[in-house]
């Protein structure tokens, strides 16, 4: 399952981020002492900088398996302070314009519900970058609508 951490501080790296969200694994006890319940299988630290308003924002992504581990993950690490913020953690969820509801509606459906939402919620110009490893560089960019956690 992949995770979401929002409200990282700058200056997390990915190493640190791969750290935490292991302390935030369950473990069992057994014969043989703490064994984990799951697995980091991946983790990204992702620069998002929103050119119109100059704006940058540190966000992380995570994938830890299986997915009961994942989401225990989540509930261990929701709201745990790191470098003075509050992390929010939560379930991944990949967005892309195709797959607005709104856009895609049958007309029937569309005249039984009223659509609350009354335009677009996304920043339109954003440059995500996945950070990498290596202390600040950018190992990928990615266009705007592939990644919004």
């Amino acid at each position: 399952m992949e995770i979401y951490l929002g409200r990282l501080a700058e200056s997390m790296t990915h190493e640190e981020l791969a750290r935490l969200i292991r302390r935030g694994i369950p473990v069992r006890w057994t014969l043989r002492g703490r064994v984990p319940e799951g697995e980091l299988l991946q983790v990204q630290v992702i620069r998002i900088t929103d050119i119109d308003g100059g704006g940058t924002e540190y966000h992380g992504w995570a994938e830890v398996a299986p997915a009961g581990a994942a989401r225990q993950t989540i509930g261990n690490l929701q709201g745990v302070s790191i470098h003075g913020r509050p992390l929010q953690v939560r379930k991944f969820q990949w967005r892309s314009r195709l797959r607005d509801r709104r856009q895609h509606q049958h007309p029937e459906a569309a005249a039984a519900f009223a659509e609350r939402r009354r335009g677009e919620r996304r920043r339109g110009s954003l440059r995500i970058e996945i950070v990498s490893d290596s202390g600040g560089g950018v190992a990928a960019m990615l266009p705007p609508t592939d990644l919004s956690g």
